[in-house]
């Protein structure tokens, strides 16, 4: 279930957001690289073409939640970037502006995803 909530293009969006682009982009194909190892060994293992097979309930409903969920990504990552450059900038109305949008972000993300928020 956790690799099927797993969204690599966002993942490699988060990666983005690392002080030197190198370093983002070193973390982001580790990550990749492993659960796509991972997404093969455990479909090799359930002898399944695909995650959640033997489930279809609920990878329909995991498959629901995404235009719920993609949408709030992107609006985190943007909401992240300011919060960080009105940090790096030293500007505290910035910064106090930015907070509780995050924060909100954090906890709308978290209860979507649930047990893996």
């Amino acid at each position: 279930m956790s690799l099927t909530k797993a969204d690599m293009t966002i993942a490699r969006e988060y990666a983005g957001l690392c002080v030197d682009p190198g370093v983002g982009e070193t973390i982001y194909a580790r990550a990749a690289e492993e659960y796509q190892r991972t997404v093969r060994q455990i479909k090799d293992i359930v002898q399944a073409d695909n995650l959640l097979a033997d489930n279809p309930e609920l990878a329909g409903l995991l498959q629901r939640r995404d235009p719920y969920l993609v949408p709030l990504n992107y609006i985190q990552l943007i909401v992240l970037r300011r919060y960080r450059e009105a940090v790096a900038g030293e500007d505290q109305a910035g910064t106090e502006r930015w907070l509780d949008p995050l924060l909100r972000s954090i906890n709308a993300l978290a209860s979507g995803l649930r047990n893996t928020g």
